[in-house]
């Protein structure tokens, strides 16, 4: 009975960690997803689970013929989504290496200084990492269900339903790396954000600090002044005493 609370908190452990690990390292998640959904993709039978497929064969072969239009489309606003991310990645790419250059030769040598440059070095991986992945919608994903080749398999095949729907199945999946890749790019853009974000905070704070040292005045102690001020007086008295002496017969 002892080990029965640990037993119902290693799922929920499991699954923060595998949140964790998306969130902090969303391309190591993307890349090992591309390749599972890319195997399932092109395998023999039909990919996904053996339950979608049953609850799909209750549609006729024209709404499964439907819904693959409504995927196609699908296909089509992915991909136009992550080509804007990467022209907007292009902009964000010119003014960062202008601002890095900047930081980079005023920060100097402090502790602080070095937790800047890693911090920037960081900040530039996760983005040049989430332009890679945006930059890869340029190229041909596999369409399912189109052309002429289908049509005359789907009309001919002794099961034209299942000609449908397996082309349905393998499109979706397409679509789900396509959505993978774009939570990815996003994710990685927004890691490498934050982490600017907080070295810019940093330098600013030092840039501050050093202008207010800089800028302020030393103040001279009060005591030493005024026995700077008294030996002046006495030096003053000691100078006419002697002169005075001097000019006696």
């Amino acid at each position: 009975m002892a080990d029965a609370p640990s037993r119902m908190w290693q799922p929920k452990a499991r699954q923060i960690a595998a949140r964790g690990t998306e969130e902090l390292l969303p391309f190591l998640v993307y890349f090992i997803n591309k390749k599972h959904l890319w195997a399932t993709m092109f395998e023999d039978a039909l990919p996904g689970n053996s339950d979608v497929a049953d609850q799909y064969r209750r549609l006729t072969a024209e709404d499964l013929g439907k819904r693959i239009a409504e995927e196609h489309e699908r296909a089509r606003l992915l991909d136009e989504k992550t080509s804007k991310m990467t022209l907007f990645l292009a902009l964000g790419l010119t003014i960062l290496g202008s601002v890095v250059a900047v930081l980079l030769r005023d920060v100097g040598a402090s502790p602080i200084a070095v937790a800047m440059k890693y911090g920037l070095l960081v900040s530039i991986l996760f983005v040049f990492i989430g332009g890679y992945i945006a930059l890869t919608s340029l190229g041909t994903m596999p369409t399912f269900g189109y052309g002429t080749a289908f049509c005359v398999k789907a009309k001919t095949a002794a099961a034209p339903t299942e000609v449908v729907l397996d082309a349905l199945l393998r499109q979706e999946t397409a679509n789900q790396i396509r959505q993978v890749r774009n939570e990815a790019a996003f994710q990685s853009l927004r890691n490498g954000c934050f982490v600017f974000a907080v070295v810019l905070i940093l330098y600013l704070f030092t840039w501050t600090r050093a202008t207010a040292l800089h800028r302020t005045p030393p103040q001279p102690c009060a005591p030493l002044a005024k026995r700077s001020a008294a030996l002046s007086s006495q030096e003053r008295r000691s100078v006419a005493y002697l002169a005075s002496r001097s000019f006696r017969p």
